[in-house]
């Protein structure tokens, strides 16, 4: 497993970059669309934690995701510049 930290301008920057390099994107429940934070790319599976949903402070702008890929470091999504390597991760994920 591998998490990816991620930071984008805002929210429909993120949900761009990760459908674009995902597949991401809404699931039907009736007449609702709503957000999944679990996934599979490439028959690899993902989570996604959007970190100002679970209320964690980043200490600046954007819309900060982390990326917990399950699949080997070399077959991990280029998300290009979006990439950052903060010095304390927060919302860690558990196994």
């Amino acid at each position: 497993m591998n998490t990816i930290h991620l930071k984008f301008a805002d929210r429909a920057e993120a949900l761009s970059a990760l459908t674009a390099v995902l597949g991401y994107g809404p699931q039907a429940d009736g007449a609702a669309l709503w957000w999944p934070t679990a996934g599979t790319a490439g028959g690899v599976r993902y989570d996604l934690c959007f970190l100002a949903d679970q209320g964690v402070a980043t200490g600046g702008d954007g819309d900060h995701v982390n990326l917990l890929w399950w699949g080997d470091k070399e077959t991990a999504p280029d998300f290009g510049a979006h990439v950052v390597v903060p010095q304390t991760p927060s919302a860690i994920f558990a196994a």
